[in-house]
């Protein structure tokens, strides 16, 4: 269970894993405690329960807290394929690592995806040393 003090969602312990993600996001940036089953969880208690519900949390965690320090209100998101979306849906992201590969054939069914709603499409590309460029 999830104790909001500052956020653009609500914690709940139905909306994991999503909110997990940003539950880190706020306890590292001090703005919330976070309880399971009564007991604060210390950030990285709360770092290891993302890691154990997130998939490539690292990654995602490290994206996360990039876009939201540069003033992005964004989720993980709904839409299949997407890593994150902004909660005005004017863009959508997809995260890779310096060590990923991809098929070119799914880049361009994402951009044709985001053609269709007249979004933007962000990829962003984690290093080993955890820079990431967009």
């Amino acid at each position: 269970m999830f104790f909001n003090l500052s956020s653009f969602s609500t914690f709940s312990s139905s909306s994991i894993p999503g909110n997990l993600l940003e539950a880190v996001f706020l306890k590292g940036e001090g703005k919330i405690n976070v309880y399971q089953e009564k007991r604060l969880l210390d950030f990285q208690n709360l770092v290891t329960l993302a890691e154990n519900n997130i998939s490539d949390f690292d990654k995602k965690y490290l994206i996360f807290k990039d876009l939201r320090a540069r003033g992005h209100a964004i989720s993980l998101s709904k839409a299949k394929n997407f890593t994150f979306e902004d909660f005005k849906k004017k863009f959508f992201v997809i995260t890779f690592s310096e060590k990923d590969s991809f098929d070119i054939d799914e880049i361009v069914k994402f951009i044709n995806i985001v053609k269709k709603g007249s979004l933007e499409l962000w990829f962003a590309l984690v290093d080993e040393e955890g820079d990431i460029t967009y």
